[in-house]
C-alpha cells in the first residue's frame, strides 16, 4: 500500500509537467492511469512472482474500492518474464510500446530488472520499487528511480561481520547465482572479509535454475569454510541447505 500510495504523488507531479508542455501523460486518462509489471509466473521464482503480484492486485483492489487516485482508478497489466531477462526484454517492450504503462512497479529479481531498467527510464517511466536489492536500482542517481530495499552488499556485510563478532566465524565461504544478484552479494561478503581481516571468502557458483547443488556443497565443505553465504533466490535456497543436511554437514547458512 505504501509503495502504490507514492501515486498521490507521482501522478499529479507529471499532469503538471505535462500541463505546461501541452502534451498528454501516458498511461494517464481522466479516468484510470494504468500501471505494467513483469515477474515470473512460470520460472524458477514463482514463489516470489505470484506473491508479489497477488499482494499488488489486492492493494490496487483497495485503492479503487477507496475511489482511486484523484479519481483514477488503477488497472494493472502483468506480463511472465519467467526470470528470464529475455523473455523480460520482451515484456518490457510489450507494456511500453503497446500498452503504453504510466510506470513500470514491483519487478521481480535482479537480472530481470538490471536487462529492463534502461528501457523504462529512457521511456521517461517511473521505475516502481523493484523486487531486488542491486546496488544499480540506486546508482547512478536517476530521479526515477524508487528503490525499495537495502542493497545486497550492505545487507551481506552487516551480516558477515555479525557472523565474525557473535560466532567467531573466520572463514566465510559462498554459494552465487552466476550473474549480478550474486555478484551484489558477493561484493558484501568479500569487502566485510578484507576488512575484519577474515580468511580470503571460498567461491562457488550456480546457473539460474539449477536444482542440484551437492558438488557445490561438497566443495565449501572440503575447503572446511565456517558460515555459508547464500546468493539464492528461494528454491536454490531450500536446495542448498538440504544438500548440506543430506551430506551431513551443519553450519550456519
Amino acid at each position: 500500500m505504501k509503495h502504490l500510495a507514492l501515486l498521490l504523488v507521482l501522478v499529479p507531479t507529471f499532469l503538471l509537467a505535462s500541463c505546461s508542455q501541452e502534451s498528454e501523460v501516458r498511461g494517464v486518462t481522466d479516468t484510470e492511469i494504468l500501471i505494467g509489471s513483469h515477474v515470473d509466473l512460470s520460472g524458477p521464482a514463482t514463489a516470489v512472482g505470484i506473491q508479489v503480484r497477488n499482494g499488488t492486485d489486492m492493494a490496487i483492489k483497495e485503492i479503487n474500492e477507496a475511489g482511486g487516485v484523484h479519481g483514477r482508478l488503477i488497472r494493472l497489466i502483468v506480463e511472465d518474464n519467467g526470470y528470464d531477462p529475455k523473455k523480460a526484454v520482451l515484456a518490457s517492450n510489450k507494456l511500453i510500446s503497446r500498452d503504453k504503462v504510466f510506470a513500470m512497479m514491483h519487478v521481480v529479481g535482479t537480472p530481470v530488472v538490471l536487462a529492463t531498467l534502461q528501457k523504462v527510464l529512457a521511456a521517461d517511466m517511473p521505475h516502481l520499487f523493484p523486487f531486488t536489492a542491486a546496488v544499480q536500482t540506486y546508482e547512478p542517481f536517476h530521479p526515477l528511480k524508487f528503490a525499495a530495499f537495502t542493497p545486497y552488499y550492505q545487507q551481506t556485510y552487516i551480516a558477515t561481520r555479525y557472523l565474525h563478532e557473535t560466532m567467531g566465524v573466520k572463514k566465510i565461504g559462498i554459494l552465487y547465482q552466476d550473474d549480478d544478484f550474486g555478484l551484489n552479494v558477493l561484493d558484501g561478503v568479500e569487502l566485510a572479509a578484507k576488512n575484519l581481516g577474515l580468511e580470503p571468502v571460498v567461491k562457488t557458483t550456480y546457473k539460474r535454475g539449477s536444482t542440484d547443488f551437492t558438488t557445490q556443497i561438497a566443495r565449501l565443505r572440503a575447503a572446511g569454510v565456517e558460515a555459508v553465504a547464500l546468493a539464492t533466490i528461494v528454491r536454490e535456497t531450500a536446495g542448498a541447505v538440504k544438500a548440506a543436511r543430506d551430506l551431513g554437514w551443519d553450519v550456519p547458512f
